[in-house]
């Protein structure tokens, strides 16, 4: 019995520490995607200065970023858009976001080994901002 007994024990203690370990491997890539998405609408409720307009405030909009911009270990061609949407893009793994012209929508997504992996998609409707759930699918920009 106790022959028995030492293996199934030794199983349970390796899965123990292996889980352990992977939980420390840092967050998870739908973590970080959510985190950019909350940071999205709290960005949609505020007002802004037009940047075609400095008189014009306006409200309503994801942050511009027409071309896509992407954020590994905390550096970014373009840092003010992960400003603006209170992420960090401290990661093993390549974060990346772009805007419609009207930024009136958004794709954010993970990139690993340039391939996307996770989508995460926003868009307003009739000024209500609305998150899509995170899914592996090909992340194209909502309409």
């Amino acid at each position: 019995m106790r022959t028995l007994l030492f293996p199934i024990a030794l199983v349970v203690c390796l899965i123990f520490f292996a889980a352990c370990k992977k939980s420390e491997d840092g967050p998870k890539e739908d973590e970080e995607l959510k985190s950019l998405g909350e940071g999205a609408l709290a960005y949609f409720q505020e007002e802004h200065m037009d940047p075609n307009d400095p008189i014009k405030v306006v409200t309503k909009v994801f942050p511009a970023a027409v071309n896509p911009i992407c954020i590994k270990e905390g550096k970014s061609d373009d840092g003010e858009v992960f400003k603006q949407l209170r992420y960090s893009g401290v990661t093993t793994f390549e974060v990346c976001y772009q805007s419609n012209d009207t930024h009136t929508a958004f794709r954010a997504y993970s990139q690993v080994d340039g391939k996307i992996h996770l989508c995460l998609k926003g868009s307003s409707d009739g000024g209500v901002p609305k998150l899509s759930n995170i899914s592996e699918d090909k992340c194209e920009m909502p309409k």
